[in-house]
């Protein structure tokens, strides 16, 4: 910086600060061109033993030949200076500020004029903190029943189970082996389609309640018969998923090759040994465990949810720094992404309607981040905020990931977002299920005695 007996920088510099909007603070800075000469000569002062000069040493060379041949230099040191003073001068800590947007280009110090400059403050929101102790917050408590077991159960068996062929009627979960051809398949119009879906010598047709292979399929074939021709119409939706048959109309015949029927795992011995456990009451036990867990967190986040909605309703709709708000907001773009987005059709589709996914992402954004400050003001106030030994601890584990996670091409993670993640789960803890037993959401989560006497409502 500069000599000890220059005069603080800060002191030759004036701020006028012009508030834009509730979190927008705009500082206006100006040195009038009365210092601006004399601290030119000091920043050359300063910076002249560095300077090279052929034919001298360094700290040698005569003041006025440095002063010619490193003036945009000299002024170009002197208005970082002077952005740095100015924004130190500011007290960003004073504004409370989250972030701060400089010119993109500095403007250059000129001698005999006044340099002037602007920089934005985005500071935190003002906002009247909700009423949070004694928050109601209740959801229904569901247990996990036998029902739910032996189901679960027989999805373990019709996972492990084997296929045979059927010379009985077809039913629903049976494989057909078919042939098909459509009156579309020569038609220009359908030229995009994939050419299974209009004629294909042999194919397979899973019969299932939960997708039709295509529109009237199942309904088709039900109860027919290896060899048997069966002709129908294909009616699809506008939003079928095959863009080129969206919204028309096709006739099918379909010729019956073979009927594959499932049998599902029948022997415990066999389906404890896929499993790899003990015995049918270790699995059963094992399967409670787990749907008991699942329900437990599915309450958990709906306990916290309505907690989150409660204290939104008293805050109302208060303005938060647009930065934070975009940063949110291309996360979520990015987690809806990576949730819907498995093809090049599906890209375009997103792509589409990217305006309308962007104004969901934005709400749910600005929500966010009003959640967070809310969450950081109660954390405040009831001492539930991170410790600085937890805070370096959490980052350098995030490093560490991180540096793992890009050596192997994978997404990295951001150690400001996991610490506000930590902190809002910690701060909901506490309006949910209160100070005394404010148990992490791990804890909510771990599988419990099932034999215990269920709650009739969680709180």
């Amino acid at each position: 910086m500069m000599k000890k007996n220059d005069p603080d920088l800060k002191s030759l510099i004036e701020l006028e600060f012009e508030s834009k909007s509730p979190c927008i603070t705009e500082v206006k800075v100006k040195v009038p061109a009365a210092k601006i000469d004399e601290q030119l000569e000091h920043t050359l002062d300063f910076i002249a033993p560095n300077l090279p000069m052929k034919g001298f040493r360094h700290g040698m060379a005569p003041r006025s030949m440095l002063k010619s041949r490193y003036s945009d230099l000299v002024k170009d040191e002197l208005s970082k200076m002077l952005s740095s003073a100015a924004v130190e001068k500011a007290d960003l800590k004073q504004m409370k500020a989250v972030a701060v947007s400089y010119p993109q280009e500095l403007p250059s110090v000129s001698s005999g004029k006044d340099y002037e400059f602007t920089f934005t403050v985005e500071i935190e929101p003002e906002f009247q903190t909700p009423k949070y102790k004694g928050l109601d917050v209740s959801v229904p408590h569901e247990i996990c029943t036998d029902e739910m077991v032996e189901s679960a159960v027989s999805d373990m068996r019709r996972r492990f189970a084997d296929f045979s062929v059927a010379d009985t009627p077809t039913v629903i979960g049976d494989l057909i082996k078919a042939s098909l051809s459509s009156d579309a398949k020569d038609k220009d119009e359908f030229s995009s389609v994939p050419r299974h879906l209009l004629d294909a010598p042999e194919t397979w047709i899973h019969l299932s309640n939960e997708k039709e292979f295509l529109p009237a399929c199942n309904q088709a074939l039900l109860g027919a018969v290896a060899g048997q021709e069966i002709s129908f119409k294909s009616d699809f939706p506008a939003d079928f998923a095959e863009a080129g048959l969206a919204g028309k109309s096709v006739s099918y015949t379909v010729k019956v090759l073979e009927v594959q029927r499932m049998k599902p795992l029948e022997s415990d011995e066999e389906l404890c040994k896929h499993l790899k456990v003990a015995d049918m009451d270790q699995l059963r036990k094992d399967i409670r465990s787990r749907i008991e867990g699942s329900i437990r967190s599915s309450e958990d986040r709906a306990l916290k949810d309505m907690a989150v909605s409660k204290l939104l309703e008293q805050t109302g709709q208060f303005p938060v720094p647009p930065s934070m708000v975009q940063t949110e907001a291309r996360m979520i773009l990015s987690s809806m992404v990576e949730r819907h987005v498995r093809t090049e059709k599906d890209l375009q589709e997103f792509k589409d309607k990217l305006s309308e996914h962007s104004e969901r992402a934005n709400k749910f954004a600005e929500n966010s981040v009003r959640t967070f400050y809310i969450a950081q003001r109660i954390a405040k106030e009831e001492n539930l905020s991170l410790g600085e030994d937890e805070t370096r601890t959490t980052v350098e584990t995030v490093a560490r990931m991180n540096k793992s996670a890009k050596s192997k091409n994978k997404s990295e993670i951001d150690p400001d977002q996991l610490l506000r993640g930590i902190l809002m789960e910690r701060v909901l803890d506490f309006l949910c299920y209160g100070p005394k037993d404010g148990r992490s959401s791990a804890e909510q989560t771990a599988p419990q005695d099932a034999s215990a006497e269920p709650e009739t409502e969680k709180k």
